[in-house]
């Protein structure tokens, strides 16, 4: 298991997992959970606004935007730690071929 981070503590493309949030933050955990922000609940992270405030996360089928505060009070755990070249462009993995290796293949 990772270690306990903030939702802030990922970077784009990555993906988490609700494991808690933060001690006398009712109002924010309350807002959190009507959200689906529930503890064991997966999300990815799609973007930071260019300031850093709010943070994008697909979580549930949909987007949603947190302001820096509320993403403060929400710990994760990162499910991975970086999106593989296929998911980074878009299902299809290229494969880096030498050029003796394409001849090989192109003349059997």
């Amino acid at each position: 298991m990772s270690e306990k981070k903030c939702l802030r503590d990922l970077a784009v493309g990555s993906t988490g997992r609700v494991i808690g949030y933060e001690k006398g933050s009712r109002a924010y955990k309350s807002k959190l959970l009507s959200m689906g922000l529930t503890p064991g609940t997966e999300f990815t992270v799609s973007r930071y606004a260019p300031l850093g405030d709010p943070v994008e996360i697909r979580v549930r089928g949909f987007q949603l935007s947190l302001r820096k505060d509320e993403a403060s009070t929400l710990f994760v755990e990162e499910v991975n730690e970086q999106p593989s070249s296929a998911q980074q462009s878009g299902g299809i993995e290229i494969l880096d071929v030498a050029s003796s290796d394409a001849e090989e293949i192109t003349h059997g």
